[in-house]
């Protein structure tokens, strides 16, 4: 524009434009390719010669959390308290408490998720009321050796991948099919529902859920 005036004539003054500092960021998203090769990493049916039985079961554990992660985008503090209450196999929704903002939301989960999580139940759930249960049978602390360790055979591209970079990879995909800015807000769980969006589902207190891998009333 000023350009434009300048050649109009108009007189203009000399002005030093300040350079806009771009933060180089390193990147928290994966294609389908990588993501692939993650997830069968991870996969409890990858055939491991050392594996036993504990081995198995903490990679149905790693494997279904990551799932979860990556196809509802909560936080690994909120999936680590989940038990098999909040759970609806029916409807294939999960009610989520989010500690860090204190709200709560029932999230849609992909069939293929909600498979992974009925696989985990029918072998492990009678073990405890968590979904990912520690040893002592109470909710999983923050232990991600096992995720980390996976990345770095599976993607050595990446610096690094956390666990939490699994979050952004979720809103990224997201952002990339259309879905606005606030609706993945409030689906991440960033702000209160204060008005029905189709892509969240508003907490109804009265619906029942049971403990059954079969199926949730």
């Amino acid at each position: 524009m000023m350009n434009n005036a300048k050649n109009l004539d108009y007189r203009i003054p000399d002005i030093k434009y300040p350079k806009v500092k771009v933060k180089k960021t390193r990147i928290r998203y994966l294609t389908d390719e990588q993501e692939t090769r993650l997830m069968g990493e991870l996969s409890p049916h990858k055939q491991v010669n050392t594996a036993n039985a504990t081995t198995t079961q903490m990679k149905y554990y790693n494997y279904t959390l990551v799932k979860l992660l990556a196809t509802s985008g909560m936080r690994l503090g909120e999936a680590s308290i989940l038990k098999w209450t909040d759970l609806s196999f029916d409807l294939s929704t999960v009610s989520v408490y989010r500690p860090k903002v204190d709200n709560n939301s029932i999230l849609h989960i992909p069939t293929e998720t909600i498979a992974a999580l009925k696989e985990l139940c029918d072998l492990y759930g009678s073990e405890s009321e968590y979904i990912f249960p520690a040893k002592d049978g109470g909710p999983r602390k923050h232990a991600t050796g096992a995720y980390n360790k996976a990345v770095a055979r599976t993607l050595p591209e990446f610096d690094s991948f956390t666990i939490h970079d699994v979050r952004h990879h979720f809103a990224s995909t997201l952002a990339m099919k259309g879905a606005s800015f606030q609706a993945i807000s409030m689906i991440l769980g960033q702000t209160y529902i204060n008005q029905p969006d189709p892509t969240v589902l508003p907490l109804n207190p009265h619906i029942h859920v049971s403990k059954n891998c079969s199926t949730n009333d």
